[in-house]
């Protein structure tokens, strides 16, 4: 949006030149998020293992703790 904002106003794009860009836009978007996360799928070690793992609470953090911490965020 912020991009559209400037060549609008400082480079006098038009709708035709906006639209003929929106390619552009979907791959930075989604396409460089996704090549990241595909390769972070296969990125694993001996030392620390693989990068995507289960999605539990951490043990470091007691369970009082979460709770009270989980609250706060949903309320």
């Amino acid at each position: 949006m912020a991009i559209n904002v400037y060549l609008t106003l400082f480079k006098k794009y038009n709708a035709q030149q906006l639209k003929s860009l929106e390619w552009r836009y979907h791959l930075m978007c989604y396409g460089g998020p996704l090549f990241v996360a595909v390769v972070y799928l296969f990125i694993d070690t001996t030392e620390r293992g693989r990068i995507y793992g289960p999605a539990t609470v951490s043990s470091s953090i007691e369970r009082k703790e979460y709770l009270v911490s989980d609250s706060d965020l949903h309320s």
